[in-house]
C-alpha cells in the first residue's frame, strides 16, 4: 500500500468529517437551504466513503467486514452474500430516496456506510461504486500526491 493510498484515505476521513460538522451546524443556515445543504452532504459523504472504500484504508474495513461475515460461513457463502445483497439494495434504495425526494440527516450516515457494504456484496451491487467517478478522481489525486 502506497503513501498516495493512505493519503487518499485520508482525504476521505477528512471530507467526511467535514460533512458531520457541517450537518451539526447547517440548521444555522435559512431553512430553504436546508434540502440544498443536505443533499450535497449526502453526495459528499458517498464519495468520500467510496474513495475511502477503495483504497488503503478500505481494505481494512473490507477485511473486517468479512471477517464479521465468517460466523455465517464468510462473505461468498449463501446466507452471508444473500444478507449483504438485501442489505445492500436496501440502502442503495434509501439512499437515492434520500438524496432525491427527502433529505434527512440519517441518510447521510447511510450514504456513508453504502460503499462499504456494496464493497462486500461484490456483483452487480459492487458496479455501483463506479457509477460515480471516484475512481478516476482517486488515481487522479494519487498521481498528483505522488504514487
Amino acid at each position: 500500500m502506497t503513501g498516495a493510498s493512505w493519503g487518499v484515505s485520508a482525504a476521505g476521513v477528512i471530507v467526511a468529517a467535514l460533512c458531520i460538522i457541517g450537518l451539526r451546524h447547517h440548521r444555522h443556515l435559512p431553512q430553504a437551504t436546508h434540502p440544498v445543504s443536505v443533499r450535497a452532504a449526502i453526495f459528499f459523504m458517498f464519495v468520500s466513503a467510496d474513495a475511502v472504500a477503495q483504497t488503503a484504508l478500505g481494505s481494512y474495513v473490507h477485511s473486517a467486514l468479512s471477517w464479521a461475515l465468517g460466523v455465517t460461513g464468510g462473505p461468498q457463502s449463501v446466507p452471508a452474500h444473500t444478507a449483504v445483497t438485501i442489505i445492500g439494495m436496501a440502502l442503495f434504495a434509501s439512499v437515492a430516496i434520500g438524496l432525491a425526494f427527502l433529505p434527512e440527516t440519517a441518510v447521510v450516515y447511510l450514504a456513508l456506510a453504502l460503499p462499504f457494504v456494496l464493497a462486500v456484496a461484490g456483483g452487480h451491487l459492487h458496479q455501483v461504486l463506479y457509477v460515480v467517478p471516484v475512481q478516476q478522481m482517486v488515481t487522479a489525486i494519487s498521481q498528483w500526491i505522488g504514487g
